[in-house]
């Protein structure tokens, strides 16, 4: 399997809700996309994955406070959101990836 599900909606749940202010979720998705670009050129080495998966949380992370900018926030609603996406992601690629224990010792702030 070398493409993602063209199917699968990104994030659908955060853009049906209006509370989050689509353009945020445009960021947040594009670091998904950015990701499954990054599996769909099949690397050979998972500490490379578990290390790309940090840095989207990360970045995704940083975002809090633009939420916040816009009368929005970044919470456990969006997080979970996005944790069960990068969970469809693993799956659809058979990663030997545990999203628990690469999230582990990841800080959410």
């Amino acid at each position: 399997m070398d493409s993602f599900d063209d199917q699968h909606i990104l994030l659908e749940e955060l853009y049906e809700d209006s509370f989050y202010p689509d353009f945020l979720i445009d960021k947040i998705k594009y670091l998904l996309e950015d990701f499954i670009n990054f599996v769909e050129q099949k690397p050979k080495n998972m500490a490379d994955v578990g290390d790309k998966i940090y840095d989207l949380i990360q970045n995704a992370n940083s975002l809090q406070y633009e939420f916040l900018d816009n009368d929005s926030e970044y919470d456990n609603i969006a997080r979970e959101c996005l944790i069960r996406n990068l969970e469809y992601i693993i799956q659809w690629f058979h990663l030997p990836i545990n999203l628990e224990e690469a999230l582990a010792e990841r800080e959410w702030d």
